[in-house]
C-alpha cells in the first residue's frame, strides 16, 4: 500500500489504519524496551513513586500544621481575647462576677476550633487574667510552666508559633501529644507578652498521616525536630537501633523548610537504604522517609509474563476503540454530506441534530444556523420582491392615468381658449402642469424644485376651489433646489395638510409652509401646516406604518414611507411631529445629493 492510495481511502477506513498502526508500533516498541530494560525502569518507577507519596506526606503534614497556625493565628489576634489576657487582677477581685463572664466568653471563641478533630486540647498560660485570680486545667499562670523548656525557648525565639514534644506534662493513660504554642501580645504593646495558647495534637494523627508513606513492608518514616527528638515515627525498621543509620539519616535533617534531599546509605550487614529528607513549613519539623534497598529490587522484578498477557489484553480493546470512534465520526460526517446534498437541490428544511459538543457536533450546529439564516435571506428577498414589484406596479397606474388626462385637459385647455373663458382655462392650465409634474418624464427621481412646482400647482388648484383660503410659503436655498428626490413625495403631504389639517379647522384657512435644509449626509424637506394637528394615537400610528389613508387618491403616507426606505435605505423616509391644535411637521429624509446644473439647465430658467 503506497501513499497515494491511502490518501484515497475513506475516513473511516484512514482512522482505523491509524490507530491500528499506532497501537501496533506501540507495542512493538514497549516490548523490546522492557526487553532491555524492565528491571531498571521498574525501579526507577519505584523511586518515583516513593518520592510522590513521600511529597503527598510532606504536603498533607503542611496542611495539617497549616490549618492548626491559621487557627492559632485567629485566636492570637482576636481583639476580644488580648482584652482579656490585658487585664490585671484587680479587674476580677472588684467584682467576683466578671471572671464567669470573660471564661464563657473564651469558651465561644473556642467553638470553631473545638469542632477540630486534629485538636485535642486547649490551654491558656497567662501573665495576668483569669490564672491570675483563679487556676484550672485550662488558664494557667506563667509561673505554672517557667522552667519548662519550650516556655523558654518560645521566650527567646522570634517567632510567634512554637511546636514541641513536653515529656514533662502529663498526657492521658495510653495516649501521647505533640504540641503547638503561640505567643499572645498586648494590643497596645506589640512587645508585652501576656499570654501564650497552647494546642494539643495527638500523636496518632500525625502516625496515620505517616503511614500513607509506607511504600513496602519494611519502610520507616521518622517526624523530627530541630532538636532531633522524634515528633512521630511510623514503620517497621528500628533505625534508633542502627546508630550508625541513625547518624546518618538525622544529618540530613538539615534541609530547609521545602527542601528535598535524596541519597543512599549503606550500613555492613544490613544492606543499602534509600533516604529521603524534606523541611516541613511553618514548623522545625524534617520528615525522614527510608526504604530498604532489597524492597525496591523486589518490587522490581515482577514475572515479565504479566507485562505480557496485560498488553495481549490491551490490543483488542484498542482496536474495538479504534473501530467504534472511526465509525462514529464518519457516521456524523455521512449525515452532514447527505443535508449538504439536500441544501444543494434547494431544500432548505433540513435541520441535523448535533450528537456531541466536539468539532463535528459544533460543525453540525454552525451548518444549521447557515442553513435557517440561507432560508430567512431567501424569504425576506421574495418579500422585497414582491413589495417592489406591487410598488411598480401603483407607480405605473399612477402614470397611465394622469397621462390619459393630461391629453384630455390639453384638448379642454384648447375648447377653453376658443370660447374665451379664462377660469376655466387657469384651472385647466393648473391642473395640466400639476399632471405633467406627475409624469416626470417617466422617472422616479426629480429635481427638488420639480417636487416643489408639482405641490404649488396642487395648492393653485385647491385655492381656486377654497376661495384662495390656501397659502403656501416656500423657504428652499437656491442650492438645494437641484438636489434629486423621489418623485410624488412633497404634494401628498401638502394634500394631507389641506384636508385632515387646515380643512378641519373653524375657519377653514391656512398656511403651508415648505423649507429644505442640510442635516449632515441627508437632505431635510419639511412640509408644515397650521391645522388642526393629530392626537397622540394618530401620530403613534402614522410613526409606526400603521396608518392609512383611506380618503387619498394619490400615494398614502405608509406607501410614501415605504418607497423612501426601499430606496435609500435605513435611517431615511418620514419624521412626523404632531399635537391637537398645534399643526403638524412632516419631514422627509434623503440623502443629500447636490448634482451640477447643466449650462443649457441655468439657460432655460435665465430665459423662463
Amino acid at each position: 500500500m503506497n501513499l497515494h492510495a491511502f490518501r484515497d481511502f475513506s475516513i473511516r477506513r484512514k482512522l482505523f489504519v491509524s490507530y491500528f498502526l499506532f497501537v501496533a508500533l506501540s507495542l512493538c516498541l514497549f516490548l523490546a524496551v522492557n526487553t532491555v530494560l524492565s528491571v531498571r525502569q521498574n525501579e526507577t518507577q519505584t523511586l518515583r513513586s516513593a518520592e510522590h507519596v513521600f511529597g503527598q506526606t510532606r504536603d498533607y503534614l503542611q496542611f495539617k500544621t497549616e490549618s492548626v497556625r491559621n487557627l492559632l493565628y485567629l485566636l492570637g489576634t482576636n481583639q476580644s481575647l488580648q482584652e482579656i489576657f490585658e487585664r490585671r487582677s484587680g479587674y476580677y477581685t472588684q467584682e467576683i462576677g466578671r471572671w464567669p463572664i470573660d471564661s464563657q466568653a473564651l469558651e465561644k471563641l473556642l467553638y470553631p476550633t473545638s469542632v477540630n478533630p486534629d485538636v485535642a486540647g486547649i490551654r491558656f498560660y497567662m501573665r495576668y487574667s483569669l490564672a491570675s485570680v483563679y487556676r484550672n486545667d485550662r488558664f494557667i499562670p506563667f509561673s505554672a510552666v517557667a522552667g519548662r523548656s519550650w516556655f523558654r525557648h518560645l521566650l527567646a525565639d522570634n517567632r510567634r508559633t512554637w511546636w514541641f514534644v513536653d515529656e514533662e506534662q502529663g498526657s492521658p493513660a495510653g495516649r501521647s501529644f505533640v504540641r503547638v504554642a503561640r505567643s499572645v501580645f498586648s494590643s497596645q504593646d506589640i512587645n508585652e507578652l501576656t499570654g501564650i495558647i497552647q494546642f494539643d495534637i495527638p500523636e496518632q494523627v500525625l502516625r496515620a498521616t505517616l503511614g500513607n508513606a509506607l511504600l513496602t513492608e519494611s519502610t520507616a518514616v521518622l517526624l523530627l525536630n530541630e532538636q532531633g527528638q522524634t515528633v512521630s515515627s511510623a514503620g517497621v525498621v528500628s533505625l534508633k537501633r542502627d546508630g550508625e543509620l541513625w547518624r546518618k539519616a538525622s544529618a540530613r535533617s538539615s534541609v530547609g523548610p521545602g527542601g528535598v534531599s535524596w541519597s543512599t546509605v549503606s550500613l555492613p550487614g544490613a544492606g543499602a537504604f534509600l533516604v529521603g529528607t524534606q523541611g516541613i513549613e511553618n514548623s522545625d519539623w524534617t520528615l525522614l522517609l527510608v526504604v530498604p534497598y532489597r524492597d525496591i529490587v523486589r518490587l522490581s522484578s515482577r514475572p515479565l509474563r504479566q507485562m505480557l498477557l496485560v498488553l495481549l489484553l490491551i490490543i483488542p480493546l484498542s482496536m474495538l476503540f479504534a473501530l467504534v470512534v472511526s465509525r462514529s465520526a464518519t457516521r456524523r460526517f455521512q449525515d452532514l454530506m447527505a443535508g449538504m446534498k439536500k441544501v444543494v437541490n434547494g431544500d432548505f428544511s433540513v435541520t441535523l441534530r448535533p450528537q456531541n459538543r466536539d468539532e463535528i457536533g459544533q460543525l453540525t450546529e454552525s451548518f444549521n444556523i447557515m442553513i435557517s439564516e440561507i432560508e430567512q435571506l431567501v424569504d425576506e428577498k421574495y418579500r422585497l420582491g414582491k413589495e417592489v414589484k406591487q410598488l411598480e406596479l401603483k407607480a405605473l397606474q399612477a402614470q397611465i392615468n394622469p397621462h390619459f388626462l393630461y391629453n384630455t385637459l390639453d384638448l379642454i385647455n384648447w375648447m377653453s381658449l376658443k370660447y374665451e373663458a379664462e377660469e376655466i382655462r387657469a384651472v385647466v392650465n393648473a391642473l395640466s402642469r400639476f399632471y405633467k409634474l406627475s409624469l416626470g418624464r417617466g422617472e422616479d427621481t426629480v429635481r427638488l424644485r420639480d417636487e416643489i412646482e408639482h405641490a404649488r400647482a396642487y395648492v393653485q388648484i385647491q385655492n381656486m376651489r377654497y376661495e384662495d383660503s390656501i397659502r403656501l410659503e416656500v423657504d428652499v436655498p437656491e442650492e438645494l433646489l437641484d438636489c434629486p428626490i423621489l418623485k410624488l413625495v412633497a404634494q401628498p403631504l401638502v394634500e394631507n395638510a389641506i384636508l385632515h389639517g387646515i380643512m378641519l379647522k373653524p375657519d377653514e384657512k391656512g398656511t403651508i409652509r415648505i423649507s429644505a435644509a442640510l442635516d449632515g449626509p441627508a437632505l431635510v424637506v419639511s412640509v408644515e401646516d397650521d391645522g388642526a394637528g393629530m392626537s397622540e394615537e394618530t401620530l403613534r400610528s402614522v410613526m409606526s406604518g400603521t396608518l392609512q389613508s383611506a380618503d387619498h387618491h394619490g400615494y398614502g403616507v405608509r406607501n410614501i414611507h415605504e418607497r423612501l426606505f426601499l430606496n435609500y435605505g435605513e435611517g431615511y423616509g418620514l419624521v412626523f411631529a404632531s399635537a391637537p391644535g398645534a399643526g403638524t411637521r412632516v419631514e422627509i429624509r434623503v440623502p443629500a445629493v447636490t448634482p451640477l446644473t447643466s449650462k443649457e439647465e441655468k439657460h432655460e430658467r435665465s430665459l423662463g
